[in-house]
């Protein structure tokens, strides 16, 4: 948002965008008679109409309807990462307006305030290092922007580097009849495979899609094993009760399709697919500004921001207005944001050089946990109290002088308006499963110290969830390069200081070698048959020059 000037200095305020026609700001979408909001696009043809010509609500039984409850699935589901600790919506929570609500990160991120990632794990999915980041998590060098509304940008992300075409892995287009299907108004599908190979994000690196493995691994998985049965949508349980796996239900979702048909199970382009039209589902058009309820506060923040440039960048036509009945004159102005890249008086994010970035959506600034895309300032005063010092800074060039306290209150109540009450409370659209990572947060099921006299105490890693996939993976760091370590299982618990588990009737797991950056991992295909339906708990031991031993792990694997 531009800088807001007082009310008084309208005459002399002058906006750098003229009334724009829609096609010239990079909003997608066909406006429709008696709509609010513009209709979505996507090739070929706009299937993303209901009956009623309204925003996208797939109609019953249909197949549309069954891809974006598989995209659903996947897209709340942490089984989609290498090590099942990461799912799409872990940074994208609608209750915090589709950001990531654990926000920003200490120094030792490197100054980085994206969000928690990965481990660092090797193509072998085993654990590399341990780098001095928080509880030795991978950081994203960028803020994460909202997946709400994202459907109406013609290209995604920060830098629109996702989209406007959708191609498969190679970069070839997908042809029908010698027709690109995909030529245009993808960004959504091209956005949403990059993160399942993106080694910060939520892969081991080196995976490709070409590789099968995100395949193998994902398409026999039982959909949404990690999540509470009881907080799955029902429209969600009752779609993937027709299955009992990912490649079954991705089958049913396309069956019939001209180009993905078949029985063929959860591809790339499937995937991508599916979660794009999942989140074509997220259109926030029930806040106060939609259903016209603005109070005088609100509305009077409204014009505030009008005469003062803001509307400039975060509109299409420049000149916002409200139609009797809700919403805008302009549909396209409903994302508050003209979708395209400008150089805002921000500094770019850590390693990344960004300086031009799309105009964000205000759509739901109000519940976010992190602004702008460095994500440097974290509430909504602090973003208007930092928009009120940019006078006469290069990019704000409508500003006057800074507002007073009451006209930013005004300001404050506008952009709260912008809240669609649907998602603080979960409400259909915008209900999910809950998270695993939720329930068993990071690291928390590890205890204790280690033991080492000549480096930093050897750390457990077990923030993989065991549940539910048949597996067992749990490493060790800051162990001695070379050492030979062997992971002990046991029932019972000891007292400490250094040795927590009983060794008395302890099982040993068979020996990892740790490697030159000081890290070992554990990785068998199958869970041992003795601690699957229990709790157990788990230490390292570590042959060296002396033996030493890591801190302890307290899991139940079911």
């Amino acid at each position: 948002m531009k800088n807001p000037v007082p009310i008084r200095s309208l005459a002399t305020a002058l906006l750098a965008c003229a009334l724009l026609p829609a096609a010239s700001a990079q909003i997608i979408g066909t406006a429709v008679a008696g709509q609010n909001w513009p209709s979505l696009q996507t090739p070929p043809g706009n299937p993303f109409v209901n009956a009623a010509g309204q925003p996208f609500v797939p109609l019953p039984g249909s197949a549309t309807e069954r891809q974006a409850l598989l995209g659903k699935a996947l897209f709340w589901d942490e089984q989609v990462s290498s090590d099942r600790t990461m799912s799409c919506g872990t940074c994208h929570i609608p209750a915090v307006g589709g950001v990531d609500p654990r926000g920003a990160y200490p120094s030792t991120t490197g100054g980085k305030r994206g969000s928690l990632g990965m481990v660092p794990q090797d193509a072998g999915n085993q654990y590399t290092d341990f780098p001095g980041l928080t509880m030795g998590r991978q950081v994203t060098p960028i803020a994460v922007p909202t997946n709400i509304a994202a459907a109406f940008f013609a290209q995604v992300l920060w830098n629109q580097s996702a989209g406007p075409n959708f191609t498969d892995a190679f970069g070839n287009p997908f042809l029908l009849g010698g027709i690109d299907q995909f030529p245009a108004f993808s960004g959504l599908e091209s956005q949403a495979v990059g993160p399942p190979v993106n080694s910060v994000e939520m892969s081991h690196a080196g995976l490709t899609w070409p590789s099968g493995l995100i395949q193998a691994r994902l398409g026999p998985a039982r959909p949404l094993a990690l999540a509470t049965p009881g907080t799955i949508p029902a429209p969600v349980a009752g779609f993937i009760g027709l299955a009992p796996d990912y490649n079954s239900l991705a089958d049913i979702a396309f069956a019939g399709h001209p180009l993905f048909g078949g029985a063929i199970g959860l591809t790339r382009e499937r995937f991508a697919l599916s979660v794009a039209t999942y989140e074509r589902t997220l259109i926030p058009d029930q806040a106060p500004i939609d259903t016209r309820t603005l109070t005088a506060s609100e509305a009077n923040g409204m014009a505030i921001m009008q005469g003062s440039g803001c509307f400039g960048c975060h509109s299409v036509t420049g000149n916002p207005t409200q139609v009797a009945g809700g919403g805008l004159t302009n549909p396209f102005d409903n994302l508050f944001s003209d979708g395209i890249n400008h150089s805002i008086n921000v500094p770019p994010p850590v390693g990344t050089g960004t300086t031009n970035v799309k105009t964000p959506t205000l759509r739901n600034v109000a519940l976010r946990t992190h602004f702008l895309h460095n994500g440097s300032l974290k509430t909504l005063p602090d973003l208007l109290a930092f928009d009120n010092t940019q006078i006469g800074a290069p990019a704000f060039p409508f500003a006057g002088a800074p507002l007073p306290a009451t006209q930013l209150r005004d300001v404050r109540a506008f952009l709260r308006a912008l809240t669609d009450p649907r998602l603080e409370v979960g409400k259909p659209p915008f209900d999910h499963p809950d998270l695993y990572a939720d329930r068993v947060p990071f690291a928390t099921n590890e205890h204790g110290t280690g033991t080492s006299p000549a480096l930093p105490n050897p750390d457990i890693v077990v923030n993989s969830p065991l549940i539910n996939t048949g597996e067992l993976k749990i490493g060790v760091v800051n162990a001695p390069a070379g050492a030979n370590a062997v992971l002990f299982t046991s029932p019972l618990t000891a007292g400490g200081p250094t040795t927590w588990i009983d060794f008395a009737t302890a099982t040993p797991q068979p020996a990892v070698t740790v490697n030159a950056a000081g890290a070992g991992t554990l990785l068998l295909p199958t869970t041992p048959a003795a601690i699957v339906g229990s709790a157990f708990h788990a230490q390292w031991r570590i042959a060296a020059f002396a033996p030493t031993m890591s801190n302890a792990g307290t899991l139940v694997v079911q």
